[in-house]
């Protein structure tokens, strides 16, 4: 190759040798996350929605046998997490939940609750949908109820804690509960959901004809959740938990709640699940308060309430008679006075909650407003 004549410029092609330095490929993010032996730690932090019995972002199964109280049982988990309120004692992670009753209307027990717990004026995050639900048919109504779910976290300003499917057969929409490839539809559906909100789901379900078999259809249900709570005789049982402890029993009761009346003249009511002390229904005594705790403050105030106030039990309660009772407002009156958080009256509220719910684990019963102390078994 001969040289080139002074002032001559390089051609291109001569530029192309010179050497650069090319900047890396941008490493790819990995599939999967490998951890060597000595990099396992274990989980010494669960987070929990409530405490030891539905894991925060899990998946719950709840089931029993028809009219066995478990639609009033997830509503009344649904709405102490609304609420901020302790479960049977347990905390609760406040957050929006969204109950989906697909088997129809659940307006009366909302507001048999509302009237209940004295909730009137009070706005906690909860919505409810009473449409039916197709969750096994793909492009059916899985993105629309994700839809929802995020205009239900705007409008309340509350992350999405929960979501309640009442029930299963109903979200089936047709399929055979009992075959994989339709119980697989509806469990990666509800798992889509989980996944793109962040939300626990409660899926409620049905006891099969054997009871010592659990919940009905394919075992592909089972194998999926994260906890089964079972429902029977007026106690919910944790049968499964993938990170805790099994074994745990709640008791619960049905009290019937005044709505009003009809245009016709006819009372209208509707119910509500109400905790009590499984331990106590088999002659243990009520648990342990805390020396010093909101509870015992509270459990005094309502026995100095009672004697100063209390009137004989009206026949509705059937009660013993000698048994003596004041109205809930009342104590809660009494509470309010005495400063059991020491905060403002959104504190002194969350404060006088959180104590009838650890004192109805045995130590008072409320019934139409009206509340007294539980008589001890020996």
């Amino acid at each position: 190759m001969g040289t080139r004549p002074p002032g001559v410029a390089a051609p291109e092609a001569d530029f192309e040798k010179v050497e650069t330095t090319e900047a890396p490929e941008p490493a790819r993010p990995r599939r999967f996350n490998v951890r060597l032996f000595n990099e396992i730690t274990p989980n010494l932090d669960q987070k929990w929605l409530i405490d030891d019995v539905l894991p925060l972002g899990g998946f719950g199964l709840l089931y029993a046998k028809p009219n066995a109280g478990k639609s009033f049982v997830a509503l009344n988990m649904a709405l102490a997490i609304s609420r901020g309120t302790p479960w049977h004692g347990r905390d609760t992670e406040q957050g929006s939940s969204l109950y989906i009753s697909a088997e129809g209307t659940l307006a009366d027990r909302v507001a048999a609750y509302r009237r209940y717990y004295e909730l009137e004026g009070q706005a906690p995050p909860f919505a409810l949908i009473e449409d039916r639900v197709n969750l096994r048919d793909t492009k059916a109504d899985t993105a629309p109820l994700i839809e929802v779910t995020h205009a239900l976290t705007e409008r309340t300003g509350h992350p999405l804690r929960l979501v309640v499917v009442d029930t299963l057969a109903r979200v089936l929409a047709g399929g055979d509960e009992n075959t994989g490839q339709d119980m697989g539809a509806v469990i990666d559906r509800l798992d889509r959901i989980r996944r793109e909100t962040g939300a626990a789901i409660l899926l409620v379900h049905h006891e099969g004809k054997d009871s010592s078999k659990g919940a009905r259809g394919h075992s592909s249900l089972l194998a999926a959740v994260d906890c089964a709570l079972e429902i029977k005789d007026g106690v919910l049982k944790v049968e499964k938990q993938r990170d805790g402890q099994t074994g745990a029993r709640f008791g619960f009761k049905i009290r019937q709640v005044p709505l009003g009346t009809s245009a016709k003249g006819k009372a209208v009511t509707s119910a509500v699940a109400v905790s009590t002390d499984y331990g106590a229904t088999r002659d243990f005594g009520p648990p342990h308060l805390k020396r010093g705790s909101t509870a015992e403050k509270a459990l005094e105030i309502l026995k100095n309430a009672i004697a100063r106030d209390g009137i004989p039990a009206p026949s509705v309660l059937d009660l013993k008679e000698e048994t003596r009772v004041v109205r809930i407002r009342t104590w809660r009156e009494h509470c309010g006075q005495k400063k059991l958080s020491g905060g403002g009256p959104d504190a002194e509220r969350k404060a006088f909650d959180r104590a009838v719910e650890k004192l109805m684990q045995g130590h008072i019963d409320t019934h139409n407003g009206f509340v007294w102390i539980q008589e001890v078994r020996q």
